[in-house]
């Protein structure tokens, strides 16, 4: 059995930290609402301007978050904090969204920020599906979108940009 360390009980909070930022960025104001949300998604929050459960997840299991989903018919967005290939800390997402009565996950993605501050999920480069699909988040929604950079230094300015953001407590422009 493995104890948790004071590293494992401040995981949570460090996602929720990252979670609240991207909130504030896309000006989302998400609320709790344990009653009108089934028990699978009752410990996260709902943002109604997107119709959207953000979800801060540790280890969090994906076939609940379905479960939940299914049954209200809107949008999720998973975050989680990981580690690069290279070590480096980055945010990694699962995006949930529901089309004519199907769920649809996109795993695999990361944050994408330009330098005007738009923000894009992106396929993670080093992940199985390098050339997936991009998607826009925008205040209201979150949409499919043509890929935000050009080549892969673009790629990577955008993810350094995005980590710099929502990871740091003194967020700072990266050019």
């Amino acid at each position: 059995m493995k104890y948790p360390t004071p590293a494992d009980r401040a995981e949570p909070a460090r996602i929720e930290a990252c979670a609240q930022r991207l909130a504030e960025h896309l000006g989302w104001k998400p609320i709790a609402r344990p009653e009108l949300l089934p028990p699978p998604l009752r410990n996260y929050l709902y943002e109604p301007s997107a119709d959207l459960i953000l979800i801060s997840s540790v280890n969090e299991c994906l076939s609940n978050v379905l479960a939940g989903i299914r049954s209200v018919r809107c949008t999720a967005l998973m975050v989680e904090c990981g580690r690069r290939t290279d070590g480096r800390p980055t945010l990694y997402c699962v995006l949930i969204r529901c089309v004519r009565g199907r769920e649809y996950t996109h795993a695999e993605l990361r944050l994408w920020a330009s330098e005007t501050g738009d923000l894009f999920l992106v396929p993670d480069p080093d992940g199985t599906e390098p050339d997936g699909a991009s998607y826009a988040l925008r205040r209201c929604r979150i949409e499919p979108a043509d890929a935000p950079f050009s080549n892969a230094r673009d790629l990577e300015r955008g993810l350094a940009r995005a980590e710099t953001m929502f990871l740091t407590e003194r967020p700072q422009a990266v050019r």
